[in-house]
């Protein structure tokens, strides 16, 4: 995960495609070597400089000329969202710095790890009927894993690459059809085989990102895009059957019309005449993070 960020980093804004070539390769060959010190010294000190930069941009109010080439490039990019949070201008909406009262806000709305429940994986020894067939996941395959990511929305993950980036690499280049395919493998060996958890600890990270609730700390998880192409690869081969397991218990598996569903059933509830008070909470599930 932390290759995009050391091998992919531009030197300066106004690089050239040539020279982001020439830095591509000499990285490379640092990176086969197994020198990651190297990487890490040359990438702190371009984020050190781009930092001071940013800083300086942020303390001038943006031209329009400004405003109008931000909202053109995200406009041929398709991030809507983006440009109707620019054009909104909401002085209270943005990261926070991360500062120690933050660190701690967040330390305090996290909860603790819960190590994962052993009972809900599949062993070694597990028999054969309680094992996925193979044959399952046939149709997992590199042009499904393509067709995903064209999908596939939504910001970056700790290793920096987000949809848009994902997405180039699965439909621009000659060799893009050997990483859907190689992602097919992926996606086909965590649901037939046993994987530890721990080695799944990048594959699960999200970056933490503290959003301004004016007042307070908005804590929002961002997981990587390629689990996000290989959880909707994976629904998209077997989702009937997590339906048919899940049931009315859980909505996010593909129930359809699921939020209608759950709001009719609250309005039901709250109508009854048996009814004599509803609890809102407002609470995060401490979840087995290790396999979830």
């Amino acid at each position: 995960m932390v290759l995009p960020s050391l091998l992919l980093q531009r030197t300066h804004a106004k690089s050239k495609a040539k020279e982001d070539v020439v830095h591509l390769e000499r990285r490379l060959k640092l990176w086969l070597k197994g020198d990651l010190n190297t990487l890490l010294v040359e990438g702190r000190a371009i984020l050190h400089l781009l930092s001071r930069k940013r800083t300086t941009t942020r303390t001038r109010s943006a031209s329009m000329e400004e405003k109008a080439r931000i909202f053109a490039k995200l406009m041929i990019e398709g991030k809507v969202k983006s440009v109707l949070r620019m054009i909104a201008n909401d002085e209270c909406v943005g990261v926070l710095p991360l500062t120690d009262e933050v660190l701690q806000s967040l330390n305090g709305k996290h909860p603790t790890r819960k190590q994962a429940i052993h009972t809900a994986l599949v062993a070694p020894n597990s028999p054969p009927e309680l094992v996925p067939h193979i044959i399952l996941f046939d149709t997992l395959n590199a042009e499904l894993i393509r067709k995903v990511s064209m999908k596939t929305e939504g910001a970056a993950g700790p290793s920096g690459l987000d949809a848009t980036a994902w997405r180039h690499l699965c439909c621009s280049f000659q060799s893009s059809f050997d990483l859907c395919a190689a992602l097919a493998s992926v996606a086909k060996r965590i649901c037939t085989t046993f994987i530890d958890p721990k080695c799944l600890s990048a594959f699960v990270a999200c970056r933490l990102v503290p959003l301004d609730k004016c007042p307070g700390v908005r804590p929002i998880g961002i997981g990587e895009t390629i689990r996000r192409i290989i959880g909707k690869a994976i629904l998209a081969t077997i989702g009937q059957n997590i339906i048919d397991a899940a049931g009315p218990l859980q909505l996010c598996v593909g129930q359809q019309a699921g939020c209608k569903a759950a709001v009719h059933a609250m309005s039901s509830l709250y109508d009854s005449q048996t009814t004599e008070a509803i609890l809102l909470v407002d609470a995060f599930i401490p979840q087995s993070r290790g396999c979830s």
